[in-house]
């Protein structure tokens, strides 16, 4: 084929390729991350002073760990183990 439909032919043949290395690209990127740090106020003074204000803003208790990872997505949950269960205990 020629032309216009040639391309277009060449392109739908090509481009499940170009996904299957983008995404097999991403799964590396994502296994080969670092784990999360966890910081304390010492470390990250200015983060939990925000942190601090934002929880008296919304009468919210302070979060007693903080992880710092590189995925774009927060989150308050319970902490894993009995304690979530039976304490009030947020991370």
């Amino acid at each position: 084929m020629r032309g216009r439909a040639g391309i277009l032919v060449r392109f739908l043949y090509i481009s499940p390729s170009i996904a299957g290395f983008a995404t097999a690209g991403l799964l590396v990127s994502v296994l080969s991350s670092r784990p999360s740090e966890e910081d304390g106020p010492l470390a990250q003074p200015r983060l939990f002073a925000l942190i601090e204000r934002l929880c008296a803003a919304m009468g919210a208790p302070m979060p007693r760990r903080v992880e710092i990872t590189a995925e774009p997505n927060a989150s308050a949950a319970r902490a894993s183990g009995w304690r979530g269960w039976l304490g009030r205990s947020r991370t």
